[in-house]
């Protein structure tokens, strides 16, 4: 992507059938969503279904896209940093962004995937943290 796109469409990952429609859709970029668009007891299946979007060509190639996973103050999990190395998303979205060195650290292991690294700023340690991050 050479501009910054005009329009992002979030799509949860634990919606299938919703992931199977992105190559259909006119958005210049797509958010693949594993945090606040899924729920907890939806976590595991999102994240098979992501898998088996870059398994079936539905996501990767050409198309750049971002994957946002859980965050916060429990940090990234593991079966979502091993799904990054996985999918190669172009870029990362780290929500609820609050410690630098944490988001530096996580992202310098994306960049090791080729994915760039976007922070959200969710909270108030977050804003007081804002030129940090």
């Amino acid at each position: 992507m050479t501009s910054p796109p005009r329009t992002v469409l979030y799509v949860p990952a634990s919606r299938r059938k919703f992931l199977d429609k992105i190559p259909s859709l006119p958005a210049d970029l797509i958010l693949v969503d594993l945090e606040d668009g899924v729920a907890p007891s939806e976590k595991d299946a999102a994240r098979e279904n992501v898998r088996a979007a870059i398994s079936s060509g539905v996501l990767g190639g050409d198309r750049p896209w971002m994957l946002r996973v859980n965050g916060g103050r429990l940090g990234v999990r593991k079966e979502e940093l091993t799904l990054v190395g996985f999918a190669k998303p172009t870029i990362v979205v780290l929500p609820k962004a609050e410690d630098p060195e944490s988001v530096r650290t996580l992202a310098a292991r994306f960049a090791d995937h080729g994915a760039a690294t976007a922070v959200m700023i969710e909270t108030a340690t977050g804003v007081a943290c804002a030129m940090e991050l």
